[in-house]
């Protein structure tokens, strides 16, 4: 998987494109505006505190997590609620 950094708005407008088309036969899809995805994410909060000596620090500017749709973290606080599975060699 690639990696690719949206560095300005036209950008943007191509990353959620790509997305409407993907799940464009999906009957439950809704499709966020871009004022939503701007509101819940932004990168210039978003930092990785983990080192090498203490990594597993939780990332920092992400107030609100969903898994599989079960909201797990909500402000600073984690629910408690497993939306999904970890995913081991032998379980897949």
């Amino acid at each position: 998987m690639q990696l690719i950094e949206v560095r300005n708005r036209f950008q943007a407008r191509q990353f959620l494109e790509v997305n409407v088309l993907i799940n464009r036969h999906d009957p439950n899809y809704i499709r966020p505006l871009d004022k939503d995805i701007e509101l819940i994410f932004d990168p210039a909060k978003v930092r990785d505190v983990a080192t090498y000596l203490e990594p597993h620090q939780m990332s920092e500017g992400f107030d609100y997590v969903l898994v599989n749709g079960v909201l797990a973290k909500d402000g600073n606080t984690f629910t408690g609620k497993l939306g999904g599975r970890v995913v081991t060699p032998d379980r897949r």
